[in-house]
């Protein structure tokens, strides 16, 4: 992997967010291949028979961190595909050649990065069957599955694959100057340079499609696709995403959203402070992560609320102007905010971001007014950083979505954060959260939106649960 990558420079448009992912997916799977060389050097279970308890711990947490980034991979190549679709349908795709070729190289090099990965853990496994063992044991505490590196080699093996990957090979060696074109215009050159060098590490040919006993059906499937899937940039990306994800098992196509009288009630319920905990249904996202809600949002509320809470005098005016920005960005026509830690980082987002949602709870945090405006700027001390996939709240430089909720709040007021340990690393998941509110510790639950527990009218789909009815609501799907 190309070190330079992922301290690549130039202005990204309106790819801004899935340049930042691959980016900071770069940097996560560069780190996690020094580690597994690291662990690799010392520990000797293949001659022991047996995984010291240190070493199972330091295992499980690369595996975990592992698992997380191949899945916010496949999750960007997924935005990618649903992207390249909604410009087709307007029209666009032809339109705007840059746009299309921008979206080619983005999954493409994700895709590049995921291949090149599960090949390293195939070396480093190589010969050690006691290793691999380990490796295929499940990780009940971030739902990692039994056989996790069995379905990674199957993915790194199948034909199927390696058919999808020598379409966008192809397509990059037979359009190279024109995807660089488009790659200068939108700040990707590291990127291409990216895309060039694994390319050729890849070793997608005819004979290795024999070796992976295509050789029978080669013939007539070039016959039947014809040279024209080279002229559809997205065509290989694609379909190679989606026989990745069937791995694990996401709908693809479902699109979640809180219905609009939802979100009009939320409207008039949440308030600066309040934590959202989100869940997409089918989301790849869903899994690697510990509980039933796996994304958390700090709701920010609007600059005129914020300035109510006296936000915008401890934040610096820098912090206070980026804020502001993003209030009035088209895409956010209330001027509401979340501070949200997604696979792009740590960043100030339209409140709309986690309410691309089927479910939903709201907590309240027990403070004070002042105490929510003081931990508030605590938080956005934070915005700009990159996305954790370690999950590990023992360092601050990159936070997960429910470390926001922790780095603002914890030791204010009486409010107290203990940390659990899975996977040999100290966290805090929405579970923990919802357990704290729950018991009426730290927050309290306020709202509520969970469609899949609707059992009358009071919980009909027109109806946002608030007060005292969320209470058994959240409950009853937590425990």
């Amino acid at each position: 992997m190309d070190s330079t990558f992922a301290s690549g420079t130039g202005s990204s448009g309106s790819f801004e967010p899935e340049i930042r992912t691959v980016r900071h997916l770069a940097t996560c799977l560069t780190e996690l291949q020094e580690s597994a060389v690291t662990i690799s050097g010392a520990i000797s279970p293949t001659e022991r028979g047996y995984f010291s308890a240190s070493e199972d711990e330091s295992v499980k947490a690369l595996v975990v961190s592992y698992w997380q980034t191949r899945s916010a991979a496949l999750s960007l190549i997924d935005d990618l595909d649903f992207r390249f679709a909604n410009q087709a349908v307007a029209n666009q795709a032809v339109a705007n050649e840059h746009d299309r070729d921008s979206i080619f190289l983005l999954g493409y090099s994700v895709a590049l990065l995921l291949v090149g990965a599960a090949r390293f853990l195939r070396d480093q496994t190589s010969g050690r069957p006691v290793v691999r063992a380990k490796l295929n044991q499940p990780i009940s505490d971030f739902s990692v599955p039994g056989g996790a590196y069995d379905t990674i080699q199957k993915s790194l093996s199948s034909s199927r694959h390696a058919w999808r990957l020598y379409q966008a090979r192809e397509y990059w060696r037979l359009n190279e100057s024109k995807i660089r074109a488009a790659a200068k215009v939108h700040g990707l050159e590291d990127l291409a340079d990216l895309v060039e060098s694994q390319s050729a590490q890849l070793d997608v040919s005819l004979k290795k499609f024999a070796r992976f006993r295509w050789r029978t059906r080669l013939d007539q499937m070039i016959r039947w696709m014809g040279r024209t899937l080279f002229l559809k940039p997205t065509y290989g990306v694609q379909k190679l995403s989606s026989s990745m994800m069937a791995d694990v098992y996401v709908r693809r196509g479902h699109r979640p959203q809180l219905p609009e009288k939802i979100v009009q009630s939320l409207e008039s319920v949440a308030r600066p402070g309040d934590v959202f905990l989100v869940r997409k249904e089918f989301a790849v996202t869903n899994y690697f992560l510990p509980g039933y809600w796996p994304h958390a949002a700090l709701y920010l509320g609007t600059p005129e609320e914020l300035q109510q809470l006296q936000v915008d005098a401890k934040v610096g005016e820098q912090r206070w102007s980026t804020l502001q920005a993003a209030a009035i960005s088209s895409p956010n026509p209330t001027g509401r905010c979340v501070l949200e830690a997604m696979k792009d980082g740590v960043n100030l987002r339209c409140w709309n971001s986690p309410l691309g949602s089927d479910s939903i709870v709201i907590l309240r945090p027990r403070l004070s007014v002042a105490e929510i405006g003081g931990s508030l700027a605590r938080g956005l001390a934070h915005e700009g950083k990159s996305y954790d996939f370690d999950f590990n709240f023992g360092s601050s430089d990159r936070l997960v979505c429910t470390e926001v909720v922790y780095r603002a709040y914890d030791g204010v007021g009486e409010m107290d954060f203990p940390l659990i340990k899975r996977a040999g690393r100290p966290t805090l998941s929405g579970a923990d959260l919802i357990d704290m509110a729950l018991m009426s510790k730290n927050f309290s639950v306020h709202a509520a939106w969970i469609p899949s527990q609707a059992t009358g009218p009071a919980n009909s789909p027109a109806a946002l649960v608030v007060g005292d009815q969320a209470h058994p609501l959240v409950e009853s799907v937590h425990r």
